[in-house]
């Protein structure tokens, strides 16, 4: 087992995987994600690893410290770092990732409402990727991916309140509403509105 750092962290490295330029890299990871790379995702061969948790756990790789505790979420466990040795590099092709779970994982939980979370480094938040498939013959979840990143597997229910990168909304209906300009200028001829929604609804704005 390899050792490197995280800023201030310890992390394993769990080991390191070969990534071709010229052609699919289908990789599985001792921890047991799968990555399948299409060719040409990256410009040249590099060298892809896969982390357990540091310790102690910085923040990212611990949901509950992020925000306070959201009941919207509840992690299957700690999050997952996945990502090129050359931190430079990223993914320029979308790949499809599957990440497992096991049933002592999710006790209590909705298996079908399994969902991945990305940790973004820059606003310090979890977002949820919605195009989500849960496998619960071989236990995984798996979704089409446009980045490397921190992972986390967790069942997402928004009804219970709360919800990624909810800014603390109820979570009931809209999820993380905002609008820009803020307050509304009514000199400008158009407004943003971001918002996301547990499933789909019609939204009317008045």
């Amino acid at each position: 087992m390899l050792t490197g750092y995280y800023d201030e962290y310890i992390v394993n490295l769990v080991h390191t995987y070969d990534v071709s330029s010229g052609s699919a890299s289908n990789i599985t990871s001792l921890d047991g994600v799968v990555l399948k790379i299409p060719a040409g995702a990256i410009a040249v061969d590099k060298k892809l690893y896969v982390t357990s948790p540091p310790v102690p756990l910085p923040p990212m790789y611990h949901p509950f410290q992020l925000n306070n505790y959201d009941p919207a979420v509840r992690p299957v466990k700690t999050a997952i770092e996945v990502r090129f040795v050359d931190r430079s590099v990223d993914i320029n092709k979308p790949f499809t990732a599957s990440f497992p779970f096991k049933n002592a994982d999710i006790s209590g939980m909705d298996v079908n409402k399994l969902k991945i979370f990305i940790y973004n480094n820059i606003t310090n938040k979890w977002i949820l990727l919605r195009d989500c498939a849960v496998d619960t013959v071989n236990n995984k979840v798996s979704a089409t991916l446009t980045k490397l990143g921190i992972f986390m597997v967790a069942e997402y229910n928004p009804l219970r309140g709360g919800g990624p990168d909810d800014g603390g909304s109820t979570g009931d209906v809209i999820i993380n509403a905002s609008a820009y300009p803020n307050p509304f200028n009514p000199n400008v001829n158009s407004a943003t509105i971001h918002y996301l929604l547990p499933q789909d609804l019609d939204v009317e704005i008045i």
